[in-house]
Order: C-alpha cells, then sequence, then structure tokens
C-alpha cells in the first residue's frame, strides 16, 4: 500500500462490520479505500501510533484513517469520513450525518455497536472477501 490512503480499521470476526466493507468497496468508484481488520498485522503495526484498541478489548471501535492527512477518525467521525470519501450521493449523507450532535451520533453508534454481534452475527474469523476486495484488505 502506498501512502495517502485512506484506511477504514474494523471487526473482522463481525458479520456486520464486513458486510460493511464489502458495500463500501462496491460504493468506492475511485478506489481510494483500503481495509485492515482491527486484529490484521497491519493494525498491530500502526496499533500505538493511531490509537487503535487491542482486538476484543474495544472492537466496536471503527476507524477511518487519513494517512495523507495523518487524522484517525473514530465511531460515527470514521463513518462520516468513509461516506464523504466515497464522494457523490454518499458524501451528501456524511454531511447530514455530521449536522446531528456527535454525542447523538455516537449513542446511537455505541448502540449497534453492542448489539450487532447478537442482531447480525460472528465468524471465527475473519470472512474471505471477494475476489476483487482481496487486493485492498491489508494483512
Amino acid at each position: 500500500m502506498d501512502s495517502g490512503k485512506n484506511v477504514v480499521f474494523f471487526d473482522g470476526g463481525c458479520l456486520l462490520c464486513s458486510g460493511v466493507v464489502q458495500w463500501c468497496h462496491r460504493m468506492d468508484r475511485h478506489e481510494r479505500i483500503w481495509f485492515a481488520a482491527l486484529d490484521s498485522s497491519f493494525a498491530a503495526k500502526h496499533r500505538s501510533e493511531l490509537g487503535l484498541p487491542d482486538p476484543g478489548e474495544g472492537a466496536e471501535t471503527f476507524a477511518f484513517w487519513n494517512q495523507e492527512k495523518g487524522e484517525v477518525f473514530f465511531r460515527s467521525d470514521g463513518a462520516i469520513q468513509m461516506l464523504r470519501e466515497l464522494g457523490g450521493i454518499w458524501a451528501g449523507v456524511g454531511v447530514l450525518m455530521s449536522w446531528m450532535p456527535r454525542f447523538l451520533r455516537d449513542a446511537c453508534y455505541n448502540f449497534i455497536a453492542r448489539n450487532r454481534r447478537r442482531w447480525w452475527g460472528t465468524s471465527e474469523e475473519c470472512t474471505l472477501p471477494p475476489a476483487s476486495l482481496r487486493g485492498k484488505v491489508l494483512e
């Protein structure tokens, strides 16, 4: 991966998270977003510098790293940045979300994060992505 990319860090064992990654990959027409599971060696390499949680503790944290700007966004802020990077209508959705106060956005985010494994299920390991996505998942 070249520097200057955008990286989404996600819980690889969560089926909702894996689904969001696959959706984001399909919507990323300009191929500006890469993906790394929180338990990957790539995440481990950058964990302390970016403030990423250890896998298992706080794995409900979604993070978006704009490597070019050196900025990391967590939870709903991360989702907003990801949507803005996708462009088009999704950037507009990100703008609309940003108008909601962070404490409300993060309350909704935290509620879903606490229940996502029960509602959508889990996998013992990161699910194998489709062939078109494999080159964008950082190990």
